[in-house]
């Protein structure tokens, strides 16, 4: 509801490490600045149904990388499984909308359909 009906934007920031290399302080406060002045670019991501990404040189997935897709997966999945605990963990206090779980689920979905073949 709060997209479709409030025009809310979700955006994720890597803001430590992409894999092994560093992101700066300047390269995350780069994208938050073009983001809130409506700069920013996103292109595409791959195959995914539902993601674009911002073109930040040096910082693009390397979907050709074994072992970046493996990590993508597993991590995804690690989240899955984080927000489902939280349907049961002290009674559901802490439980999120279906809502979530649901577009990680699919976006699991997209990733062991699209990414890993």
């Amino acid at each position: 509801a709060l997209f479709e009906n409030r025009n809310v934007d979700c955006y994720i920031l890597n803001t430590g490490f992409m894999m092994d290399k560093k992101i700066p302080k300047e390269v995350t406060l780069k994208c938050i600045e073009d983001i809130v002045e409506e700069k920013a670019e996103f292109i595409p991501w791959g195959n995914f149904t539902n993601l674009k990404i911002m073109n930040i040189e040096g910082f693009m997935p390397d979907m050709s990388d074994t072992v970046y897709k493996h990590t993508l997966k597993s991590r995804l999945k690690d989240r899955v499984d984080f927000i489902a605990e939280r349907e049961t963990l002290k009674d559901g206090y802490d439980k999120l909308p279906k809502e979530a779980l649901d577009a990680l689920e699919d976006l699991l979905n997209d990733v062991e359909k699209h990414v890993m073949l």
